[in-house]
């Protein structure tokens, strides 16, 4: 019975992500192909096509593409990729690279600099990378952190959720948020965040950093980090904050912004 219970679920499970996939990407054939591997062979890299980009994920990587390339989450952040002719855009916690991609859909000519920490994801995303040369894209195997250095890292059961932790199983290059803008050139017009509650080490004494870029989005981890001292830097450097609402995740979503303020967000108040 345990079985067969098992059984229903994974082909609902894979209906589901081929469904998904299919409306993203236009390409039922890869998606099954992609929903099969996710069920058995989850650590197995497989192609996909979105928007006219190529992109290789594994099963353990559908977070990030539900996420990202289907759910749209970081579709506030278009106007302002848009608002400069060849936006240079920073990724920390790149992942596979949904975001940047989600990014030269919007802006073809940005300048993206990815940062993944994890061996075994930044070898999928350097597939992605050499699958999409048109673009001006540098990708960079390091883990953002308070300082330059080495540092210990987890990688989880989804790639998604791999984390600076003292019982990590590899350790990692780390980058400060100075060296890492030193490697982007100095100023950055939008960045995304996504470090599993390293912000508050990246981000809460880094003001003078943060000052050298025009719009930021950082998924907040409260229960990881101390929330509140990396709002606080936010506001001392941005003023207002908003909230992306309607996320699949209770991680609070975070948009600050010294440039126009985006259009239908509500103030982000904790």
């Amino acid at each position: 019975m345990i079985t067969a219970k098992r059984a229903v679920v994974a082909a609902r499970s894979a209906a589901s992500i081929t469904v998904g996939l299919t409306r993203a990407t236009r390409r039922p054939d890869r998606s099954a192909n992609y929903a099969a591997h996710f069920l058995f062979h989850r650590a197995k890299p497989v192609a996909l096509s979105w928007h006219g980009f190529q992109i290789w994920a594994r099963g353990l990587d559908w977070p990030a593409l539900q996420e990202v390339l289907i759910e749209n989450e970081y579709g506030a952040l278009a106007d302002y990729l848009v608002a400069q002719p060849s936006p240079v855009v920073l990724d920390l916690g790149a992942n596979i690279g949904t975001f940047s991609l989600f990014v030269f859909s919007i802006a073809p000519t940005a300048r993206v600099h990815s940062f993944e920490p994890s061996a075994a994801t930044f070898d999928v995303l350097s597939k992605t990378r050499r699958a999409n040369p048109q673009c001006q894209w540098d990708i960079n195997r390091a883990a953002a952190w308070r300082e330059d250095g080495s540092i210990s890292f987890a990688n989880g059961l989804s790639s998604t959720a791999g984390q600076v932790a003292a019982d990590g199983d590899e350790t990692v290059p780390a980058r400060s948020l100075a060296s890492i803008l030193r490697t982007c050139g100095g100023e950055i017009d939008v960045a995304k965040i996504d470090i599993e509650g390293a912000e508050e080490a990246v981000l809460a004494d880094s003001q003078a950093e943060l000052l050298r870029i025009r719009t930021l989005v950082v998924e907040l981890h409260p229960d990881r980090c101390n929330s509140p001292r990396v709002v606080r830097a936010l506001r001392e450097c941005y003023g207002n904050l908003y909230m992306i609402p309607g996320r699949r995740s209770a991680k609070p979503l975070i948009l600050a912004t010294r440039q126009r303020p985006p259009a239908n967000l509500p103030f982000y108040l904790d």
